[in-house]
């Protein structure tokens, strides 16, 4: 023992910082090894092998019923009640039963076969919906601000679609015949 502390006293001090550091890492491997070597001879460990069946994390969840579609509200309904030419505009109106949270309409080129989506009319406005009398009407005018691809055919028929929205995700859709014609 004398001799190992008489060479590590001739080092100098890089040397002796070196060599502390290698001696460290050397004593901590090898009480890591004793312990691990210990430890698995006593049986500690075991429970970290892998189980042989998939892991609870990984396995999927048991599927479950679907939710139930909600019931379709009571007195659901939507009408369009008149549908015509005013001149060069198209006036629809309509009426609903039930509670309803909005209503939209299109307006369409062609029969019921060949409807086709029109773009002469301004999509800006909406509906307006009497809820104490339980109406809407809307009024389809021709689009000012912008260029139009197909204007007004006075020789095509046309038709409206109204669409409303109720409680639960429920709609219902009314369609009708636009009657007369342009400037009638």
């Amino acid at each position: 023992m004398q001799r190992v502390t008489d060479w590590f006293l001739g080092l100098s001090v890089g040397q002796k910082v070196l060599a502390a550091l290698v001696g460290g890492l050397f004593v901590f491997s090898f009480s890591y090894l004793v312990a691990t070597v210990g430890l698995s001879l006593l049986g500690y460990g075991d429970e970290a092998v892998a189980p042989s069946g998939p892991s609870p994390a990984l396995t999927t969840p048991e599927p479950t019923a679907p939710e139930p579609f909600p019931e379709e509200p009571e007195n659901m309904d939507l009408k369009i009640t008149r549908v015509m030419w005013e001149g060069e505009e198209v006036v629809v109106e309509g009426s609903w039963s039930g509670d309803i949270s909005s209503v939209h309409c299109d307006l369409f080129e062609g029969g019921e076969d060949t409807s086709r989506v029109t773009d002469w009319w301004d999509r800006e406005i909406s509906p307006v919906m009497s809820w104490s009398e339980r109406t809407f009407a809307q009024t389809f005018v021709e689009a000012k601000e912008r260029r139009i691809e197909d204007p007004i055919n006075p020789e095509e028929r046309y038709r409206v679609v109204c669409s409303g929205a109720f409680p639960g995700g429920w709609s219902m859709s009314a369609d009708a015949e636009v009657e007369g014609t342009p400037h009638s």
